[in-house]
């Protein structure tokens, strides 16, 4: 979770991802658990959690974000996970439109303080989650089964592609000729294989009931696995 804080090389960009989403899950359940019992103490302080998510998330968009220095905190991207956040519990919320139309003002101007593309993309991200609740528009879309079932498997997919296109790409480099044609199939190919591992790695792994065992092990794995990489990568 801290690795670039550390000042460790990601394993690959599936690793590095996953790192800054445990920053992000951990900075917004501890908002969450922290605001909670302010709350259970002052009943007149409901909205806290509501106000601080909507703060950083500005914070984020207007600063944060604006900076490289930050792209290895959570700070840098919690302007784009706050937009999903948000415009999920305005949804159930009266007056839903005027909420999402405060949402859109904060995003435009954040983007004309500084236009960025990826925040861009994320308000229009947030703009189609946004207006596709209300409307039940991806309750009524029918979606082939194949297809929801790339979607379930899609963050194993993530996870495990990386890898796998670089095992292609170095064998279709070593021992096949540079044509277009040959490159293409490969292209293909690293699909399907990608496609593949992330459907076993969510067979085995992701989709498997987390038992005691394995609640257990699996982070004294990780740890011993970093204090690995660390020690290794000082020695050489």
């Amino acid at each position: 979770m801290l690795q670039d804080l550390l000042n460790q090389e990601a394993l690959s960009a599936g690793i590095w991802y996953v790192a800054i989403d445990f920053q992000l899950y951990t900075f917004f359940v501890t908002m969450l658990c922290f605001t909670s019992r302010i709350e259970n103490r002052n009943l007149d302080l409901k909205l806290i959690n509501s106000i601080l998510i909507t703060g950083f998330t500005a914070a984020s968009l207007f600063i944060f974000n604006k900076y490289n220095y930050w792209d290895e905190t959570a700070f840098y991207f919690f302007g784009s996970y706050g937009l999903g956040i948000l415009v999920y519990w305005i949804s159930s919320r009266p007056n839903y439109f005027f909420w999402l139309m405060l949402l859109s003002l904060l995003v435009i101007g954040a983007l004309l303080v500084d236009f960025r593309s990826r925040i861009a993309v994320a308000s229009m991200v947030m703009l189609m989650l946004g207006l596709a609740r209300p409307f039940e528009a991806l309750v009524n879309w029918l979606t082939p089964n194949f297809m929801i079932y790339l979607g379930r498997t899609s963050y194993s997919i993530f996870l495990i592609h990386f890898p796998l296109c670089l095992v292609i790409n170095a064998v279709f480099f070593r021992f096949l000729p540079h044509q277009p044609s040959i490159n293409l199939f490969g292209m293909i190919l690293a699909l399907c294989v990608s496609i593949a591992g992330g459907h076993l790695l969510f067979k085995w792994v992701e989709n498997r009931p987390l038992t005691n065992k394995t609640c257990l092990c699996l982070p004294l794995g990780f740890i011993t696995s970093g204090l690995l990489i660390m020690l290794i990568s000082h020695k050489g």
